[in-house]
């Protein structure tokens, strides 16, 4: 419980830190994506091993494995995505008429993290609960 209240109140005053403040250890809550490029032709040219990470209060939580890279929605596109005002923060990705997108809501002792799988051509965007992310299982290791 107590650290919920320490990442309420630090939530409340700032979701993404500096960059020069970004590491594991001071991160109180970002995405981070990470991906290779392939080299050549159209097939190939995409990202490769995609892997999204939620970094929560200094540990890595794995959240998807996909040939993707991630970038972060700031808050003024939110509804561009079709992302509720009251998430937390937000990310999302795209590649060759597929795409994902991610957001965090609060619930108690943690976080919610919903998912929306995109293709081209499909107006219908359905978000659903990807996973619950409760902030006292993560300091048990």
């Amino acid at each position: 419980m107590k650290s919920l209240l320490i990442l309420i109140c630090l939530l409340g005053s700032q979701i993404f830190l500096s960059a020069a403040e970004k590491d594991k250890n001071t991160a109180i809550i970002d995405f981070i994506s990470k991906s290779k490029f392939g080299e050549g032709g159209i097939s190939g040219a995409g990202p490769k091993d995609g892997t999204l990470i939620l970094l929560i209060g200094g540990k890595e939580v794995l959240l998807m494995k996909k040939d993707l890279s991630w970038q972060k929605v700031p808050r003024q596109k939110f509804a561009d995505h079709e992302i509720p005002e009251n998430a937390l923060a937000a990310c999302h990705g795209w590649w060759a008429g597929y795409g994902q997108t991610f957001y965090l809501t609060l619930v108690e002792d943690g976080v919610n993290v919903y998912y929306c799988e995109l293709d081209e051509g499909d107006p219908n965007l359905k978000f659903t609960l990807l996973k619950r992310i409760r902030i006292s299982e993560l300091h048990k290791n």
